[in-house]
């Protein structure tokens, strides 16, 4: 197929003869994403929903380095077009890297910028394991590979995975408490329990949330105990003053609240004294010796 103009002449294959991508014209013209992380999500773009990705199958077809991936991949999750998840496969069995890919850029609002360790761990972990992760084009959905077993479906393990993925979504667990969750649906399914057919998944996606934010709940009163008991020093304001803060900074952390330890809270009301009680002490006539 030709296309002229006066001043420029195009040569087009035919779409009905040639495998072509379609691909919104704001991505092409992007000045966020790098021309690497262009060519990369139209890669990605260019797959039906079921098709299974491994990162480091296109760093050898494109031929570039681990950091040339990671930092392709790095950007794409940093505007939003790709979301990547960790989710244990068991004990002893590894992880599963989920990715979610939205040609919308919708998927990080806040444009928080990933780790690029955890970006490079996931190359290297799928590359040498040769495990397949799962990658959904176009609709933010969400879906998984495990690894199987001989006494449950397919069917049984993805219902497990798309459950316990979406019951986490937005909260912050930790590695014990999802394989905790995986070991309570496999031996409900092997023992019969509970049955596809009867299977409620939006029940138990709820009753998972509720179980996780009653345990964030009951992590932050200990938390707060462990604040009054620390907050010692200075005048009532004072104390109310690096209360609040210390409680939003707890409760803002981007990792789970069973990794907190008392002395995580001490540290922090010591740098919160330190910035409001000392730093005002010598002007307070209530300090002086």
């Amino acid at each position: 197929m030709k296309k002229q103009s006066k001043t420029t002449t195009v040569y087009r294959i035919d779409q009905e003869k040639g495998n072509y991508t379609t691909i919104s014209r704001n991505i092409l013209i992007s000045t966020e994403l790098t021309d690497s992380a262009k060519t990369l999500l139209q890669l990605c773009l260019n797959n039906t929903s079921e098709w299974k990705l491994v990162l480091s199958h296109y760093r050898k077809v494109l031929h570039w380095s681990n950091d040339k991936m990671s930092n392709a991949v790095s950007n794409l999750i940093e505007y939003g077009y790709l979301k990547k998840e960790k989710l244990p496969n068991g004990k002893g069995k590894g992880f599963t890297y989920i990715y979610i890919v939205s040609e919308f850029g919708n998927l990080n609002p806040n444009n928080e910028k990933p780790f690029k360790e955890e970006i490079i761990q996931s190359l290297t972990s799928i590359e040498s394991s040769d495990d397949e992760a799962t990658i959904i084009g176009h609709e933010t959905q969400i879906e998984a590979t495990v690894v199987s077993t001989s006494a449950m479906t397919d069917l049984e393990h993805n219902a497990i995975n798309e459950i316990i993925v979406k019951a986490i979504d937005g909260h912050h667990v930790t590695d014990d408490y999802v394989l905790k969750l995986l070991d309570f649906y496999i031996d409900k399914f092997k023992s019969g329990a509970l049955a596809i057919s009867k299977l409620n998944k939006e029940n138990e996606i709820s009753s998972i949330k509720r179980s996780i934010e009653k345990n964030f709940n009951s992590k932050m009163k200990v938390i707060e105990g462990w604040i009054d008991f620390h907050n010692n020093r200075g005048t009532k304001d004072q104390r109310s003053n690096i209360k609040q803060r210390a409680l939003r900074h707890f409760n803002e952390l981007e990792f789970p609240l069973d990794d907190v330890i008392e002395r995580d809270v001490s540290t922090k009301i010591l740098k919160l004294k330190s910035s409001i009680v000392d730093a005002n002490r010598v002007y307070d006539s209530r300090y002086q010796d």
